[in-house]
């Protein structure tokens, strides 16, 4: 999966770096970097929920592209806490972690009443 998702990724970041040689559209290309960085940085969160709960990689691919808001949500503030010097480099990759297995326990809760 690891493999899988940084061969994405590279080919997503070399799209951006042609991308950003355009006029005007180069200006929104550091923003669309960071979108992509932090949605695979909680896809990676994400992903060690799927494993707790058994899920097949292509079940798990599934599952965190129906909920791509919540990867990226999960990678800002995983990479955002990385701006605190030392605490952050500490708690953040913990956090990050607690929140996607929590985050993972709610969409199963609302999914088995639905």
């Amino acid at each position: 999966m690891a493999v899988r998702n940084t061969l994405w990724q590279t080919v997503y970041i070399i799209s951006i770096i042609f991308l950003s040689l355009l006029p005007f559209i180069g200006w929104a290309t550091p923003v669309l970097a960071i979108l992509i960085e932090c949605y695979y940085y909680g896809f990676s969160m994400l992903d060690y929920s799927c494993e707790r709960n058994k899920l097949s990689a292509a079940k798990s691919i599934d599952f965190i592209g129906q909920h791509k808001g919540l990867a990226i949500g999960n990678g800002i503030i995983f990479y955002m806490m990385h701006c605190i010097i030392i605490v952050g480099w500490i708690f953040a990759p913990a956090y990050a972690v607690i929140a996607a297995t929590i985050s993972m326990h709610e969409i199963k809760e609302k999914q088995s009443f639905a």
